[in-house]
C-alpha cells in the first residue's frame, strides 16, 4: 500500500464520541493502519449501546449484537469438547470479554 494514501475510517454511533474516546480509536486505528488513517463519526441509531467502526472492507462491530455474536463464537467453542461442557462453560462465561476484532465486508461476484 502507498504510504502516502490515506485511510478513512468512519464511526457510527448513536452518540458522538468524547475527545478521549476518539482519541482512542484513532490511536488504534492509526498503530493497525499507519499514520495515514483518519477517521469521522456519523450519528447512527442502528447501533444502540455501542459502535460500529468501519475501515475499508473491515468492520469492528462493537454493538450489543457484535458483542453477543463473539461470546456464541467462544461459546461454540466450549461446545465441541465431549466431556461434561458446564464447567468449561462457566470458566469461559467467567473470562470472557469482547475484543476488537475485524470482520471482512464484501460480496462475492
Amino acid at each position: 500500500m502507498d504510504m502516502n494514501t490515506k485511510i478513512k475510517a468512519v464511526i457510527y454511533s448513536e452518540t458522538e464520541p468524547s475527545e478521549q474516546q476518539f482519541a482512542r480509536f484513532l490511536a488504534f486505528l492509526r498503530k493497525k493502519y499507519g499514520d495515514n488513517t483518519e477517521l469521522r463519526w456519523e450519528s447512527s441509531d442502528a447501533y444502540p449501546g455501542g459502535f460500529r467502526m468501519e475501515v475499508g472492507s473491515e468492520v469492528y462491530d462493537w454493538s450489543a449484537a457484535g458483542r453477543l455474536r463473539q461470546l456464541k463464537e467462544a461459546l461454540s467453542e466450549v461446545a465441541k469438547h465431549s466431556e461434561n461442557v458446564v464447567p468449561l462453560i462457566r470458566e469461559k462465561l467467567k473470562n470472557w470479554e469482547p475484543e476488537p476484532e475485524a470482520q471482512e465486508l464484501g460480496s462475492v461476484v
